[in-house]
């Protein structure tokens, strides 16, 4: 493994993975139990805003990750490519700046280098998130490339490296604001080479102030929805109990789970989809060999990263591994430093042989990830399409899992999401139509929202109107519900069993 060149190839390889399977398999980015259809439509509206003077809505969340859509969509049109593109460069991105950190700190990429970065683009969830139409990955490449302009400031003092740096940070909590925890390497980096307190605190004062110079396009959307920043449930309802909590109750409903958050989000990076036991492994030899010879200026940066994301999930009152995405990254680190430090264990033949081996093993299963995620996206669309064929053309729909198939797909359609709704607006949008068209999976919605809205809200429309159950699709119901003035009495509730 001594020459560089013996690995070399993995690179341009695994760059052009994430490109490939879109293009073999041609999925467009979307995601139905995400946020990916808002994401799109505020890039959309952005564009007609700027194109045709319409009015534009931004939607729930911050503005970076719709901006830049929106800027692909100027060049190349409105649709699908355009939004995903942006997480396919932000994946690539990503990797650029790996590798220049590396140089920084070692000069001469090593073929661990590139070894570590294949490990990371063939994860499941990296290749889902750098495919798409969703802001964490583009938030993770702005987060490294403030992380690498901090790390060159600390070489130069020169303070265009700072502002740089302040405005990556921006631009990563103008995407997603939990990308804010960036600022603890940043400030570790600043505080620890910085000679004196004076110059600490007038550097720490110009990374932030610089931070929110560069925030403030942003700031007025976030002041006018606090809901989805600084009133958050991640902060408003963070506590040291979801540790170890089992039962909790979240915007999503009840939540129980398997394993406490603890368990968790430390070990869902080495799922055999993602990063891989073995990954784990390397990781922590990586660790223990840094500890050994002395932690670069890299390395704690990316160890203050990973453990400030960490720390914060485990607070959360929701599980998802996809919000583990910004850890990959120095866990991937300290995989490269684990390769390196496995190196006299291996020689030249065994190292060519085995880490390619054992790159496509990983490979394989962060594929079959991604596949399965597709496959299910391209299931929920051919079921929609079903519904819709047995569903009357003027007919309002109400669901929930369907919302976002509908409302892509089939714009023709109405459709309404049940969340949000109480029982008092469900039965206001009743009367209004005539009739709805209900489709849920029933026993999850009563399970999940138990006692809550929108169950609540669900079991009364259908106490107080008469409906009939028109089909059953799997775990869906297909129901049609008459509000009362219009014919017949109430019902009494159908058993979602």
């Amino acid at each position: 493994m001594e020459d560089v060149r013996s690995l070399r190839w993995l690179f341009p390889v695994t760059v052009l993975l994430p490109i490939l399977l879109v293009a073999l398999n041609g999925y467009d980015g979307m995601e139905f139990n995400g946020d990916a259809y808002r994401y799109y439509e505020s890039a959309a509206n952005l564009v007609k805003g700027w194109q045709y003077g319409e009015p534009v809505v931004t939607g729930f969340w911050p503005l970076g990750y719709p901006l830049m859509a929106a800027l692909f969509m100027m060049v190349a049109g409105i649709g699908f490519p355009a939004a995903q593109a942006v997480s396919l460069v932000a994946a690539f991105i990503v990797l650029l700046f790996l590798v220049k950190l590396y140089r920084t700190e070692y000069s001469v990429p090593a073929p661990e280098l590139f070894a570590g970065i294949a490990l990371l683009v063939v994860s499941g969830y990296w290749l889902r998130y750098s495919t798409t139409i969703m802001s964490d990955m583009a938030a993770v490449s702005w987060s490294l490339g403030a992380i690498y302009f901090v790390r060159r400031w600390s070489d130069a003092y020169a303070w265009r490296f700072l502002v740089i740096a302040a405005f990556f940070t921006a631009l990563s909590i103008a995407t997603r604001y939990v990308s804010g925890l960036v600022l603890l390497p940043l400030s570790y980096c600043v505080i620890r080479y910085s000679t004196t307190a004076r110059l600490r605190a007038i550097r720490l004062l110009g990374l932030y102030g610089c931070v929110l110079l560069f925030f403030l396009p942003q700031l007025p959307f976030s002041l006018r929805m606090p809901e989805a920043s600084v009133q958050h449930p991640w902060l408003s309802q963070w506590s040291f109990l979801n540790f170890l909590a089992a039962d909790r109750t979240t915007i999503d409903g009840h939540l129980q789970v398997s394993w406490p958050n603890l368990l968790y989000y430390t070990l869902a990076p080495f799922r055999w989809s993602e990063l891989t036991p073995v990954g784990g492994l390397l990781a922590l030899v990586g660790c223990w060999q840094r500890f050994r010879h002395g932690f670069s200026r890299t390395d704690a940066m990316m160890g203050i990263w990973y453990v400030g994301v960490w720390l914060f999930l485990c607070g959360i009152p929701i599980q998802n591994p996809r919000f583990a995405l910004p850890m990959y990254v120095p866990i991937a680190w300290m995989m490269i430093a684990g390769l390196m430090a496995l190196r006299p264990w291996l020689t030249r033949k065994a190292g060519i042989a085995v880490i390619p081996i054992y790159i496509g093993i990983a490979g394989w299963l962060g594929m079959h990830k991604w596949a399965g995620f597709v496959g299910e996206k391209d299931r929920m669309l051919s079921e929609a399409r079903y519904f819709d064929q047995r569903i009357p053309p003027q007919a309002r729909i109400l669901s929930w899992d369907y919302f976002e198939a509908f409302h892509i797909y089939l714009p023709a359609r109405k459709v309404s999401t049940i969340h949000g709704l109480n029982r008092q607006q469900l039965q206001e949008l009743l009367d209004r139509e005539g009739e709805l068209y209900l489709l849920f999976d029933e026993a999850r919605l009563t399970r999940a929202w138990a006692g809550l809205e929108p169950a609540l809200a669900y079991q009364d429309l259908l106490l107080r109107n008469p409906s009939e159950l028109l089909e059953r699709q799997g775990r869906y119901s297909l129901r049609r519900c008459t509000a009362t003035g219009r014919s017949g009495a109430p019902n009494s509730v159908p058993s979602p069993d």
